[in-house]
């Protein structure tokens, strides 16, 4: 690694990767806890109401549709703890995740770059890199402090301009 090099770590932390998948599995347990416990009809938004049976149906559709949401999430978990655990800028690329969270990995000339765009969103920022290669996104909360994150985006902005 030269001495210009910059290496960032860069991954989700265990608690809130935790915290994703309880309250991902949550959701089908709770749905199918309802789908089990039906017994009357049910009545939706104050305007439909469902036969038991038909309310079953329902609530265990969702409870499978919010499986298959509860297994992506699981899937991110698992993508964002293997591969890659940094990004880097080096002297004359960045090396970055395609997405915030996986570990598909760009390697980034800086002269590619075309635009850097930084986002603030619910709880965190987002910086989005636009360039030839490919876009990349980075999520504040995955580098180890809000310094860091904040060293990274100027060193990538000093570092595209130059």
């Amino acid at each position: 690694m030269s001495a210009s090099t910059l290496r960032f770590s860069y991954r989700l932390s265990f608690a809130r990767s935790a915290a994703m998948v309880v309250a991902a599995l949550a959701v089908p347990c709770g749905l199918a806890y309802i789908a089990h416990a039906v017994e009357q009809p049910v009545r939706m938004f104050g305007a439909i109401t469902l036969s038991p049976a038909a309310a079953t149906a329902f609530f265990w559709t969702f409870c499978i549709v919010s499986a298959v949401a509860a297994g992506i999430a699981l899937w991110i978990v698992i993508q964002n703890h293997k591969g890659p655990q940094h990004v880097e800028l080096g002297a004359t690329a960045a090396v970055v995740p395609k997405m915030s969270v996986t570990r598909i990995m760009l390697c980034v000339p800086y002269a590619a770059i075309r635009h850097i765009e930084t986002l603030r969103i619910p709880g965190q920022q987002m910086v989005i890199i636009d360039s030839s290669v490919g876009q990349s996104r980075l999520l504040s909360n995955a580098f180890a402090t809000s310094e860091e994150f904040a060293l990274f985006v100027r060193a990538l902005r000093e570092r595209t301009r130059a």
